[in-house]
């Protein structure tokens, strides 16, 4: 059945303008390749009028214009980019171009991958391919530059993007002290500080997401305001038995349809809209300072997700708890009880085995079998981390100072703090212990406060990079 599959795909491929006037055309004699980061490679050619191409790729070391379909994770990519810079990698209809440059995502780092361009006229057969190009995509957070930065800014705290309905290309939005949110609706080029209801005027906003079609910020003083697009903000109703106002919200996490904050005293409320908030009983006291969930879906591998779930919190004086349910929360933190300085951030790294496709849709994939690892980090460089069973390793990073924020949406975790303290944790041939490296900052780093991974669009310096900010509002990357 999988060869009747392949051929049918192939054939489709090479003959799908039958019988019409589309031809085939020479292939571009100046293909080439480079890693552009995390889980990715760029190509680039000269394109020809009138020529429309198709990208091929399979793992090792060779490929054809018929190899890729036969090859277990070749994969053909038929679909333009979109205005956002999105690539869609299943096989499409015949006529739908690529454009170079074009980035082939959801590779696995340190894999070689080889890759072809075809060319036709008119929606025709594909003709030969270009001499191939191989490379390894690697991972990114080695090395750092100035992307530029937040004007008026005294201090970002977090930062994120989305495509609202009333645009197609990505809008950016940043928040910190002193009431600070800013959009950008051209990659970053120019921010524009926006205008907040009073009563969250000039309070400090510690986390920002978007989801559920909108921007979601949360901050201090139980402040909580949305926006369709970034520009235009409203307080959200949070429904609670008691005053939120001397309370400051400090983190978000999502699973599915729900949206979790947490904040001081263990406080925690859900959403599933980001306009209506609900506050839960816990029985935590301690001030929560972020919050994550098991089942995090990796960046590069949107169809894989850990086998189990539950909410994992982190706080004040080496507070660790979890639940699956969001509402009864049990105490994690055996082996970390020496620890009462505050873990100031944890993530979850989606850890995948025998992935080897050319992206996400490829006509064949190799199997697959998940688990995960948590990371925490805080105060005085501590870090921990545990796989499924939450028996925790404790280490402190040797001269790291406060450690604010880790993320882990691309096969490592990346960590930043005070003074522009950088480090990324990759999982280790066991498959289950973390090494952590320290990274060279770029010159004038200074606090960072936090980190998030843009993946999109490949025209874009920092396309597939880590973005960091901090204090005064700069902001760098790494790819």
């Amino acid at each position: 059945m999988r060869w009747i599959r392949y051929s049918a795909l192939l054939l489709s491929v090479l003959v799908a303008a039958c019988g019409g006037k589309g031809q085939s055309a020479g292939p571009p004699s100046d293909l080439t390749v480079q890693s552009n980061g995390d889980t990715q490679v760029t190509l680039n050619w000269t394109p020809q009028s009138g020529v429309q191409y198709w990208v091929l790729c399979a793992p090792g070391d060779t490929i054809t214009s018929k190899s890729w379909a036969t090859t277990v994770g070749g994969n053909a990519y038929s679909t333009a980019r979109d205005g956002a810079g999105v690539y869609n990698g299943n096989v499409a209809l015949a006529g739908q171009a690529v454009t170079p440059p074009f980035n082939v995502t959801g590779l696995r780092n340190d894999v070689t991958y080889s890759l072809t361009v075809n060319a036709r006229t008119n929606g025709g057969p594909g003709g030969d391919a270009a001499t191939p190009v191989t490379l390894k995509p690697r991972l990114a957070g080695v090395s750092w530059s100035a992307l530029g930065s937040i004007p008026s800014a005294s201090a970002i705290r977090a930062m994120a993007y989305g495509i609202p309905t009333t645009t197609t290309s990505f809008v950016f939005v940043a928040v910190g002290d002193d009431g600070a949110i800013y959009s950008s609706a051209d990659n970053q080029k120019t921010w524009t500080a926006r205008s907040l209801p009073t009563a969250a005027a000039g309070r400090r906003f510690n986390d920002v997401t978007y989801l559920f079609g909108r921007f979601i910020a949360i901050g201090e003083s139980g402040t909580i305001v949305y926006s369709p697009d970034g520009v235009t903000w409203t307080a959200s109703t949070i429904n609670s038995t008691s005053s939120l106002s001397g309370v400051n919200l400090s983190a978000m996490a999502a699973s599915g349809s729900t949206l979790m904050a947490v904040g001081q005293g263990g406080t925690v409320l859900t959403t599933g809209d980001g306009v209506t908030w609900t506050a839960q009983a816990t029985n935590i006291t301690q001030n929560l300072n972020a919050v994550a969930i098991s089942n995090a879906v990796n960046a590069t591998l949107p169809a894989v997700t850990s086998v189990a779930s539950f909410w994992v919190v982190v706080g004040d004086g080496g507070a660790v708890y979890t639940s699956v349910d969001g509402i009864t929360w049990t105490a994690k933190n055996t082996g970390l009880e020496s620890v009462t300085s505050a873990w100031r951030s944890v993530a979850v790294l989606v850890n995948t085995s025998s992935i080897l496709d050319c992206g996400v849709g490829s006509p064949a994939v190799t199997s697959i079998s998940t688990s995960y690892s948590i990371a925490l980090v805080g105060d005085d460089g501590k870090v921990a981390t545990a796989g499924p069973t939450l028996a925790w390793t404790l280490s402190t990073l040797d001269g790291a100072p406060r450690l604010n924020k880790v993320i882990s949406p691309a096969g490592q975790f990346v960590a930043v703090g005070h003074a522009g303290a950088i480090y990324t944790g990759n999982l280790n041939a066991d498959a289950s212990s973390i090494s952590w490296s320290r990274r060279t900052g770029a010159s004038g780093m200074s606090d960072l406060y936090g980190v998030v991974r843009y993946g999109k669009d490949a025209a874009l310096a920092y396309s597939n990079s880590y973005i960091a900010f901090g204090q005064g509002g700069a902001t760098w990357y790494s790819r």
